[in-house]
């Protein structure tokens, strides 16, 4: 029957392919009784099986085989007429859709082939100049668009520069910015526009008149800053440059001038694409051609080969890129590799604490020793507002920079005076610390706030609880769990004031500069002294006052902050046995408790300012301690309790001597506090405390943390923190160690 009436095989799945639009019952585009978990027969109506029927080839049979079942008279010549007409008439229609759908098809197939050469990305390994050859045929035909543009307001219709048609023109001359500065350099060949006839003579200018130069031209500034001078001069000279500079003191001017004296291109490893997509927006508004190269999946084949034209004009002077495009993407390395040959590439690693940030769960952080590996006589420079001496030696060890070519360049203070730290326990009770948090941003109606949570839960839960108590202020969350696309545009409504309270993971604010931030609010302890530094200095970067709170509780934030680094694993290793890949983890895990100690330790310190504690942390050798800000809450506290500053170094071996003995097993009683009214140990409990929190932070107690699940059904992990006993010689370097504590007699 099916053989006869629907013209398909024995055994084959009753499919039709083809849509009809005359019916309601053929209003499906497919119809498929192939899927064994549905029963059609069942679920599907009779005019929808019709429909079946009636969309195949077979009807005259079928009606045919019908009427005889039913013992009615054959049909007539006229019945056959009409039924070879109707039969004819179906047939011309489905072969109408057949030839639609074909069509359709053909076009999916071009269309699909398209996609997937997007995909597969542009090969920038390829020569350079026959696309400078195409790029200069469409600036002579004035059709060069750049890749840039849409980030130019009103591109279409602004009047353009006469040197390189791609930027708003600024001066008397006709020039943008980066044209004029050009022209009075002396280099007229940098000009696209070569039929351009500059009034002036060329100039013969030395590398401080071009910083100079460009300092002022394109930035508007006339003078550098602390550090900058020399972070220019140490890269343009071809050394390896580290540029530690507080918060807000123009590390990225350091990179762009570099990148505009130099001949070729300056690429610029970034580690966030929000912090890429910031920087270069705001490049472009300076008027300097930069681009950003990310995955094909994101990008794709043709917007990557206009930026490619570019790079051959030699007109892009600034290319930022991922960590992971630059250690995964073969052919981006050979195009390096090509630039190399030429001595046009140089490197800029942004932000370059994360490399030991991130090193242990982003391999190709931990990858970019490639970068001297392959190309060993390009200079590169690192930038970071946060750098310890050991910090600087490990970033310096794990690129595989030689200490011979290596400069440091260091602001003489990271105190950022115009901001007021304060720290206070945070309320159990999550209603109290709401009231705390709507209490702080009452307070605090002028400029915009950051609000830093731990994790994207917390940052979810706390929009949901802050929204509805704040209807009158515009609130934004940010972390990454949020698509690609809407973390972009909320940064975009952060970036244009839209947005007046954002809720975010550490992930919110990296390189992002926002001049109206007033109050920065961490809900946990931050992970270590970096990312608290990082985090309070997006407040006040125009300079007026701005404050900070930290709220912390200790045995939840360290719980909460080593789930995150740990990623929510068991830490328990087996000493004896351990693989290369978990003794690696377990060294990771145990430098990132320390950390986790420091911020804890920062935040119980009682009378100590605050600004001090963190000038101390990034002090070096040869620098000097800054004075106290007088305005911190401990400043406060000192000023009206009046403690003192004592030595308590009889205290701390006392300490010492009392972990020893509980470590040794000799101890049936804890000998720091009598059972009396008044402490053997002399000093308040808080204080104490705080004291065998330190000798752990400074190694001369070892303690031990593990997260592990309590039986095998548990669904969450649980975390044991204690006392192992004392580190080797540690009362031997006690006695000569410095003991000073403020202290408040009762």
């Amino acid at each position: 029957m099916l053989l006869t009436i629907f013209k398909l095989p024995i055994q084959q799945s009753l499919v039709t392919h083809y849509r009809t639009a005359y019916n309601e019952a053929f209003n499906r585009k497919i119809l498929r009784f192939t899927d064994k978990r549905i029963d059609f027969w069942a679920s599907y109506k009779a005019r929808h099986a019709l429909a079946v029927i009636d969309n195949n080839e077979g009807l005259d049979c079928m009606m045919e085989g019908v009427r005889e079942a039913a013992k009615v008279n054959k049909f007539s010549v006229n019945d056959q007429y009409n039924i070879s007409k109707l039969t004819r008439e179906r047939q011309s229609q489905m072969n109408c859709n057949r030839n639609a759908i074909d069509k359709r098809n053909q076009e999916l197939a071009k269309n699909y082939a398209n996609d997937r050469q997007e995909l597969q990305g542009f090969d920038f390994s390829q020569e350079l100049i026959p696309y400078k050859y195409k790029a200069e045929k469409r600036i002579r035909s004035n059709s060069f668009y750049p890749s840039f543009a849409k980030l130019i307001p009103d591109f279409d219709v602004i009047i353009k520069c006469q040197g390189c048609s791609a930027f708003r023109k600024k001066t008397v001359s006709g020039l943008c910015s980066l044209c004029s500065f050009y022209i009075s350099a002396g280099w007229w060949d940098c000009l696209l526009n070569k039929n351009y006839t500059p009034s002036s003579e060329k100039n013969i200018l030395d590398l401080k008149e071009l910083i100079k130069l460009a300092t002022k031209k394109i930035f508007g500034f006339d003078h550098l800053r602390e550090g900058q001078l020399e972070a220019i001069e140490a890269y343009l000279n071809g050394k390896d440059t580290l540029v530690s500079i507080k918060t807000g003191g123009g590390k990225t001017l350091c990179y762009v001038i570099c990148a505009l004296i130099f001949e070729g291109i300056t690429i610029v490893i970034s580690p966030l694409k929000a912090l890429i997509e910031d920087q270069k927006r705001e490049l472009i508004q300076l008027g300097i051609p930069c681009a950003s190269i990310y995955a094909n999946t994101i990008q794709g084949r043709s917007e990557q080969e206009k930026i490619f034209e570019e790079i051959a004009l030699g007109f892009t002077k600034i290319l930022f890129i991922t960590p992971k495009k630059l250690c995964l993407n073969r052919e981006f390395q050979n195009f390096i590799s090509n630039m190399y040959d030429k001595a046009k590439v140089r490197f800029v690693i942004d932000e370059a604490h994360c490399i030991l940030n991130y090193s242990n769960f982003r391999e190709s952080w931990k990858n970019l020793g490639i970068l001297k590996k392959n190309w060993s006589t390009v200079p590169i420079m690192l930038l970071t507002a946060t750098c310890t001496y050991k910090d600087a030696q490990d970033i310096r060890t794990s690129l595989e920079i030689q200490s011979t070519n290596f400069a440091m360049i260091r602001g003489s203070s990271f105190e950022r005076k115009e901001i007021t730290i304060e720290v206070y326990k945070r309320r159990d009770n999550r209603e109290n610390f709401s009231n705390d948090l709507i209490n702080l941003i009452k307070n605090h109606e002028n400029g915009r706030i950051i609000i830093y949570c731990a994790t994207q839960s917390g940052c979810d839960d706390l929009f949901a609880t802050l929204q509805p108590l704040l209807p009158d202020k515009s609130l934004g969350v940010y972390h990454g769990g949020i698509g690609d696309e809407q973390r972009q545009i909320i940064i975009s409504h952060w970036k244009d004031g839209k947005i007046q309270i954002m809720i975010g993971t550490n992930a919110f604010g990296m390189g992002v500069n926002s001049s109206d931030v007033y109050l920065v609010i961490h809900c946990v302890a931050p992970l270590n002294m970096t990312n608290l530094i990082q985090e309070i200095g997006r407040a006040g970067r125009n300079g007026n006052e701005a404050k900070s709170v930290i709220f912390y509780s200790i045995k939840k934030d360290f719980r909460t902050n080593f789930g995150i680094l740990s990623e929510n694993r068991e830490t328990c290793f087996n000493v004896q046995n351990m693989t290369d890949q978990e003794r690696e983890r377990k060294h990771y895990l145990d430098i990132s408790v320390h950390k986790i100690h420091e911020v804890l330790l920062f935040c119980r310190n009682q009378y100590e300012c605050r600004s001090q504690i963190i000038n101390r942390y990034y002090l070096w050798n040869g620098d000097n301690v800054s004075s106290p800000c007088l305005k911190c809450d401990n400043c406060r506290n000192r000023i009206k309790e009046q403690p003192t500053y004592e030595n308590c170094v009889e205290d701390i071996l006392h300490l010492l001597d009392t972990v020893e003995e509980i470590n040794d097993g000799g101890m049936t009683e804890l000998k720091v506090y009598k059972s009396g009214r008044k402490p053997k140990f002399g000093k308040p409990k808080e204080l104490t405390s705080y004291m065998l929190a330190d000798l752990v932070v400074r190694g001369y107690i070892e303690q031990k943390i593990s997260l592990y699940y309590s039986s095998p059904n548990a669904q969450t992990l649980s975390m044991s923190m204690f006392i192992i006993g004392l580190k080797e010689g540690a009362k031997e370097r006690a006695i000569v160690d410095s003991w000073y504590y403020w202290t408040r007699k009762k």
